[in-house]
């Protein structure tokens, strides 16, 4: 029941809306999500990951801890995972993505979120649905480089569901037949 009421309701339509409505993503694109250990941002992004892989696209999961790294690729099948606790983020993104990420979906931000960004292809778009990383910081961290967003042409876009509750059941219509094994 639990499996249901995650995708079915929040962190699903989130999920949904994020990844197709506002990121677009295109056959033979490169995703990254940041995937957080803790809390809703976890739900939201490991639903994030099954659907871009239900849809053929490649995806990197960013998490903390090696277990939910294993989880990830094992369990969801992520294609890869990277723990952002890693002395070596930069060297794993360039072995991961080599050929650099069009879709970055951001539930955190934090210092991974700079990286990634000047992994970036041109013309790539980032989806920014929370930042708990900062949540509990009294001074905003540092944000990427607007020197690197625009050298790039990146798109940026900052989402939260309640402005697209209106679309739950077309939301809802994507996700049910691929719950049901479809």
């Amino acid at each position: 029941m639990k499996l249901f009421l995650s995708v079915f309701a929040l962190p699903g339509l989130t999920a949904t809306q994020g990844l197709f409505n506002v990121g677009k993503p295109k056959q033979g694109e490169t995703i990254i999500v940041i995937v957080i250990v803790t809390g809703a941002a976890g739900s939201v992004g490991s639903i994030v990951g099954q659907l871009a892989k239900a849809d053929g696209l490649q995806f990197i999961g960013v998490v903390g801890k090696n277990e939910k790294a294993d989880w990830i690729v094992n369990e969801l099948g992520f294609d890869a995972a990277i723990n952002y606790n890693s002395d070596d983020l930069d060297q794993q993104l360039a072995q991961l993505a080599p050929s650099g990420i069009d879709l970055f979906f951001d539930n955190t931000g934090g210092p991974i979120q700079h990286l990634i960004v000047e992994r970036m292809n041109a013309h790539g778009r980032i989806i920014v649905c929370g930042l708990i990383a900062g949540y509990d910081k009294e001074v905003a961290a540092a944000r990427p480089s607007w020197m690197s967003v625009l050298k790039r042409r990146l798109t940026i876009q900052v989402f939260t569901m309640p402005d697209h509750f209106h679309q739950a059941p077309a939301l809802l219509e994507k996700l049910t037949p691929l719950c049901n094994g479809g």
